[in-house]
This record gives C-alpha cells, sequence and structure tokens, in this order.
C-alpha cells in the first residue's frame, strides 16, 4: 500500500472546501478537531464563498445540519473580526486623547455600576466578562509612556470609555458563546422576528442529557458542601481561636448584642447568635449627656463592625478553605517578587481580609456607594420627568451621572470610590493574626501583587493603584465570589498550568508541584480503597526495568490499583487531575481532550495499557507482587474493571472507549466516590443508598458508580437550570441572545 493511502490527508481550507460539498459532517469535525475554525486566514478563504446555495441544495437532514453548524462558525468569525476592528479604533481614539488612567478607571467602575445594575432592585451584579474588560482597558491605558499632560474629564471621554468597555464585555461574551456553540449541544436559531439570533439547546430532552449544565450543578453541589464541611477547619485557625471566645462567628452572625446583666437562652434562628458588649458602651449610650451618648453609639458600632468582619472573614475563608485531597493551602508556597515566601493561605486570607473589610464599609453609616446614589439622580428624574417608563428613567439617570461625575465623586455621602492609604491597607491585612507579625515588607509584596495589572496577573482586581492611594472595589468584594477566584486562580494558572508563556524555571516548578500533587491524591485514594479491601497499591510504575520484570515497549505506571480478592475482582485506576481555570468551557474541554483522551499520556491511553499488562499472566504476578499477596491472581476468573477519577465534573459519567473491541472505560469524580464509600449525603435532595457491603464492596462500588445514584437528584434542576445573556453593542440584526 502507498504512502499516499495511509496518510490522511492535511486539513486545510482546500480539503474542507470539498467536504462542504461531499460530507458536510466530516468537514465540521475536521474543521473543529484541527483548530482550523479558529484561524483568521481560514476564513478569509471563504469570504465570498456561498454557503446558502450548498445549504439550500443539501437534502439530508444530518449533512444539512452540519453545514449549518459551519456556517455558524463563519457568522461567529465575522463578528468577531467586526469587534476586533470596532476595539482597535476606538483603542486609539481614545489613546489619542490622552486621558488620565484614574479618570479612566473611575468612568470604568461607575460604567460598570450604569451597565449592571438592576433597576428595579437597584442592585448591582456583576460578571466576569465585564471585570476582565475593565482591567484589560485600564492595562492598555496605564501600560502608555504619557507625552505632555492628560487632558480634563469630559462627557466625551465618560462616553468613549463607556464604549470601549461595552465592547469588550461583548467581545468576551462571545468567545464563551462559541465555546457552548462548539460543545454540540446548542445552535443558533433565528428569532421569529428577524432581530438576530438565539444560542440554546437544540431540543428539551438535550437540554436534560447535557454535560455542560450538569458540570455547572455539580461543581456548585461540590462547593457548597465544602463550604459547610471547611468550618471545623476555620474554626482550628489561630484568627479564630483569639478571636472566637468573643466574636463566636462559629454560631453564626452577631444579631443581638447585650450586657452581663442579661442572659440570652435562644437567638431563634441558624447561623445567628447573640454577643455580649463592655457594660460602660451601654452606659454612655443611655446617659442623658448627648456626647456620652455619641460616643456610645460610635463604640457600639465599633464593636459591631468588628465582630461583623471576623464573620465576613470566616465565610470568605470558607470559600478557599476547603478540603482538598491535592492542595494543602497551608503547606503550598507562592514566590513574591521579593524572593520571600508566603503561604497560599497567608495570602488569600489578605484577599479575604479585603473582602470582610468591603461589607464593613457597605454598613457603615457614611458610605451609601453607587446604589445610593443612582436611587437618589432616579428620584430626582422621576420628579422631572413623571412620564418617562423605567427604561427611559434608567437612560436619564446614565447621562445625567455621566455628566456631574466629577461633583457626585466630591459628595461624602456616596463615596463612589473608596480610596484606601497605604497604611490603611496594611491596617486591613494586620486584621488577621496570621498576618499581624508579618513585616511591611512581606505585607507590601502582598498589595503589589494584588494591585498588579500584568498581563498574566489575575483576570480582574478588586484593588487598584490610584497615586498614593488605592481604590478598593469593595462593591465587587461584596457581590462576587472573589476569594474563590483568587483561590482558583493560584492553583491553576500560577502553580498548575504550563502555558507557553511561563519560563523555564517557572515551568520545572510547575512541573515538581504537579507531580507532588499527583502522589499526595494518589495517596489519599489509596486510604479510601483500604477501607473495602487490604490490597490496595499507589503509584504502580511498570515502566522501569527490574532484575524480575522488563515488560518491553508497553511502559506506563497504575496510579491506583485495587483488588478484592473474594470476588475475583481487579479495578486499575488513572488519575488525572485538571489544572484549567474553571470558568472557561473551552478549556474544559481540551483539558478532556488533552488528558483524558488524546495523546501519548492520556487517561485513555493508560487504560489500554494497563489492561495489556493485566492480561498478561507476568503482569499479573508482578501486581500479586506490588500487594504483597504471597499468592497468583487467577487470570481465569479474574474480573477487570478500569476506572478513571478525576477532581473535576468536565467528563463526569462518560464511558469512554479504549482498546479495538468496543470496551469502554467510566470517568468518575474522587468527590463522589469519597461520599459513596463514606455514605456521606451532599444535598438534601439525595436519596438514600445502600451502604457498601462486607461481602462484596468492589461490585457494590461498581453499582453505585454505573447507577449513578450519587446525582439522580440533579433532574429537577437542570430542568430549571438557566442562564441569559447578550451582546449589546452590536445591531439587532446580527445580535446573539443565550437562551438556556
Amino acid at each position: 500500500m502507498s504512502k499516499s493511502n495511509t496518510t490522511e490527508e492535511k486539513v486545510s481550507p482546500a480539503l474542507i472546501k470539498k467536504l462542504i460539498n461531499t460530507n458536510p459532517a466530516s468537514a465540521f469535525d475536521k474543521l473543529v478537531s484541527s483548530g482550523l475554525y479558529s484561524k483568521d486566514y481560514f476564513w478569509a478563504e471563504f469570504a465570498s464563498f456561498d454557503f446558502q446555495s450548498v445549504i439550500g441544495g443539501e437534502t439530508d437532514p444530518v449533512q444539512s445540519y452540519f453545514l449549518h453548524r459551519i456556517n455558524g462558525l463563519k457568522f461567529y468569525f465575522e463578528l468577531r473580526a467586526l469587534y476586533k476592528d470596532s476595539i482597535d479604533n476606538q483603542t486609539q481614539k481614545l489613546l489619542s486623547s490622552s486621558p488620565d488612567p484614574i479618570d479612566v478607571l473611575k468612568i470604568l467602575f461607575t460604567t460598570l455600576d450604569i451597565s449592571e445594575m438592576n433597576s428595579a432592585s437597584l442592585d448591582v451584579k456583576y460578571s466576569r466578562e465585564s471585570l476582565t474588560a475593565m482591567k484589560i482597558i485600564y492595562r492598555t491605558l496605564a501600560g502608555q509612556e504619557q507625552k505632555g499632560t492628560f487632558t480634563d474629564y469630559s462627557l466625551e471621554l465618560f462616553n468613549s470609555v463607556s464604549q470601549l468597555l461595552r465592547l469588550h464585555v461583548d467581545n468576551n461574551m462571545l468567545d464563551g458563546f462559541l465555546d457552548l456553540y462548539l460543545m454540540d449541544d446548542l445552535l443558533l436559531f433565528s428569532r421569529e422576528d428577524g432581530m438576530g439570533y438565539e444560542l440554546k439547546f437544540i431540543s428539551d430532552g438535550v437540554k436534560e442529557e447535557s454535560s455542560y449544565i450538569h458540570e455547572a450543578l455539580k461543581a456548585s453541589v461540590q462547593r457548597d458542601f465544602r463550604r459547610v464541611s471547611s468550618h471545623t477547619g476555620i474554626s482550628d485557625e489561630n484568627h479564630f481561636r483569639i478571636n472566637d471566645p468573643k466574636a463566636k462567628t462559629d454560631e453564626g452572625l452577631a444579631v443581638i448584642y447585650h450586657n452581663s446583666n442579661v442572659i440570652i437562652n435562644s437567638v431563634g434562628g441558624d447561623g445567628v447568635t447573640s454577643v455580649p458588649m463592655d457594660d460602660d458602651i451601654f452606659n454612655l449610650m443611655s446617659s442623658k449627656d448627648p456626647v456620652e451618648q455619641h460616643q456610645g453609639s460610635l463604640s457600639a458600632m465599633k464593636e459591631m463592625l468588628e465582630n461583623n468582619f471576623h464573620h465576613k472573614l470566616r465565610h470568605a475563608l470558607a470559600d478557599i478553605y476547603q478540603p482538598n485531597e491535592a492542595i494543602n493551602i497551608h503547606a503550598q508556597h507562592i514566590g513574591l517578587s521579593d524572593g520571600r515566601f508566603l503561604t497560599l493561605f497567608e495570602l488569600l486570607s489578605a484577599v479575604c481580609a479585603l473582602v470582610a473589610m468591603s461589607d464593613n464599609i457597605r454598613i457603615s453609616s457614611d458610605v451609601e456607594g453607587f446604589p445610593a446614589m443612582y436611587r437618589k439622580v432616579k428620584f430626582a428624574a422621576r420628579n422631572i420627568h413623571p412620564e418617562y417608563t423605567d427604561a427611559e428613567l434608567d437612560l436619564a439617570c446614565g447621562a445625567n451621572i455621566a455628566s456631574h461625575l466629577p461633583m457626585l465623586e466630591k459628595r461624602d455621602e456616596f463615596n463612589l470610590f473608596y480610596l484606601l492609604s497605604n497604611d490603611e491597607v496594611l491596617s486591613i491585612l494586620r486584621k488577621v493574626e496570621e498576618l499581624k507579625l508579618k513585616a511591611d515588607g512581606e505585607l507590601q509584596s502582598i498589595i503589589d501583587l494584588l494591585t498588579s495589572i500584568d498581563k498574566g496577573g489575575m483576570p480582574y482586581n478588586i484593588l487598584y493603584k490610584s497615586g498614593d492611594n488605592y481604590i478598593l472595589a469593595f462593591q465587587v468584594c461584596m457581590r462576587f465570589p472573589v476569594a474563590r477566584d483568587f483561590y482558583d486562580y493560584f492553583i491553576t494558572e500560577r502553580l498548575f498550568t504550563n502555558n507557553t508563556d511561563k519560563s523555564k524555571d517557572e515551568l520545572a516548578i510547575i512541573a515538581k508541584n504537579h507531580k507532588s500533587r499527583e502522589v499526595r491524591f494518589n495517596k489519599s485514594l489509596r486510604d479510601l480503597l483500604l477501607k473495602l479491601t487490604l490490597y490496595v497499591k499507589a503509584n504502580v510504575d511498570y515502566k522501569s526495568p527490574s532484575s524480575d520484570y522488563d515488560f518491553g515497549e508497553l511502559e506506563g505506571d497504575i496510579d491506583v490499583v485495587a483488588y478484592f480478592e473474594n470476588e475475583a475482582l481487579i479495578i486499575p485506576i488513572q488519575v488525572k487531575l485538571s489544572n484549567r481555570t474553571p470558568w472557561n468551557e473551552k478549556r474544559k474541554l481540551q483539558w478532556v481532550e488533552d488528558k483524558l483522551i488524546k495523546g501519548k499520556s492520556s487517561a485513555v491511553n493508560q487504560v489500554n495499557k494497563d489492561m495489556q499488562l493485566l492480561h498478561n499472566k507476568v503482569g499479573l504476578r508482578f501486581i500479586a507482587e506490588q500487594l504483597v499477596l504471597e499468592r497468583e491472581i487467577n487470570h481465569n476468573t479474574l474480573t477487570i474493571w478500569p476506572l478513571i477519577v478525576t477532581d473535576n465534573f468536565f467528563a463526569d459519567h462518560e464511558h469512554l472507549p479504549y482498546g479495538y473491541e468496543g470496551q469502554t472505560v467510566t470517568c468518575v469524580s474522587y468527590f463522589e466516590i469519597k461520599n459513596l464509600i463514606s455514605q456521606q449525603k451532599v444535598h438534601e435532595k439525595q436519596s438514600d443508598w445502600k451502604p457498601i457491603s462486607e461481602t462484596m464492596p468492589g461490585q457494590n462500588l461498581i453499582d453505585l458508580i454505573e447507577g449513578n445514584v450519587f446525582w439522580d437528584f440533579l433532574g429537577e434542576f437542570v430542568k430549571s437550570y438557566s442562564v441569559k445573556k447578550s451582546l449589546v453593542v452590536i445591531n439587532e440584526e446580527n445580535r446573539i441572545q443565550l437562551n438556556i
């Protein structure tokens, strides 16, 4: 057979064009799997290609479906090109006006608050798309070399910055829409009114089976469960050992303060408590002297704010202090720019301190923030224009705020931009006992890290440098899972993701971190399975020849192997840990491809090798010795059930093919296995399941996993799951709305 007949034709624009006319399904598959769909030069080749005539001439519904999907990709990239040009033009226009970066930062905050406010509740919601866009724009402006003086604030500047922010938000959202579109479950449908498109599930049945929704719900259940279970460990931290005897944050939020003469038997609800307050404060508040009354009120407020700080710190820590078999946040160290090191716990405690202080800012009587200002401006606009609808009032409010922002900023009762001096930031961090004795230089390094606008840093900031001071994005801290996002960033991007932009030294550290993490995770899984059988071994390496065994080119390692002698059952397990940012769907899919399905080190390839080893008599003898069985395993009666275990839900309960005879291996989370074995429910809606028996523990575990009893309660939540997002800047004819 000639080489040309055995080598697959290279994927190119010419090949895709040919397949579009002959096999659209294959064209779409190759377009996506090759990554060619993301290349500008590819779509340039199709600028004049008449998709509509090809679609109109296709009679096969399956092929027509894939033609529509290719045409959808074309539309996405035409939109992306349009947004890119608009962003470039608007950026250059803004740069040429030489604005003060601090003015730009304040406009960005204000625009974010205006555009993401619920006009009914006057509550501001934030999205990662908008917070990320804000940092990109500020980095671009702040990074420019200043020539001459800055221009003054103007309405034109406000509108220019606002437009650029909306373009970036739409562009970020468009990338997310494309990720979902590539998942096969969702399609672009033309709206009935002809005004744009809807990205939605093909049918309700497809929605109920959607891996995207199931993964999101499972991650939410896991996080909520671990958040609750983390409080025992948090109580053991030095900060709470010192402060909880008085603050009682382990009991809940203090809602009643009393003097020493009062005994509280019950507060009347879960998650709340009572706290004693110094008798002197009550004496001052009850004094007939107005000065003493005021002094007592201030002292009482100070006590309440102090308790609230400890309470909010506990709950911020609960987002990062979650039991994790792969990462010990007290042992894992982060290198700072000055060569010093902090534990991940210490660094994240600083973030949590800022989050906790943000809530104190909210409840302080002298800080009302943007919602309060918006409420007053809207009230005034309604009095002037009683005929306006709510939508018209919102437009009027936005225009009014834009026109008078410098004046509104000076109003003390609003405190739109919460400025902190360097000493004040240091003081906030030192409120955490674990940071109290840190040198100024160490804490300053944390501040520098949190305020960095470098491209490789956090996707968004909660602290921005403003001259000699800092702007604390306290509204973001109050309304967004900041602590968890910082946690995810550091355990993924900083510690474990080997991006191509990392230095050689960084890559070496990442490789060491990842290996150490795998070893600990494997040990944890081994210890768990030892509850079911005596014969479990982690890190079984069969790639290195020894005096007794040499398997030639069959090289690999079984992360954990468990043998159930009475059942003649062996379970070889491959472990794969995620190291990709969890909120990006494209990267989740890429992780599944890279770590589970494709490549020499993929889980599926390793499973194939493990099965080859375990179907070999010498291989079984090797495994028996590793398990210290002191007898051989009978291959004639043996059942082998391979398993892939991950620390995520990206491919949870997927049956991945391996080998050449249609075999499949199940992928499941450690979270599920651990709680199945421990008989631990993680949600009130979960059904009971039978305890794993002592006589057939291996088969019982298999039945529980294959029966998916752990997650069978999710059905009702899947049906009600919804996400609604829409592009804003583009005209209505080309607007895409995500509707789940």
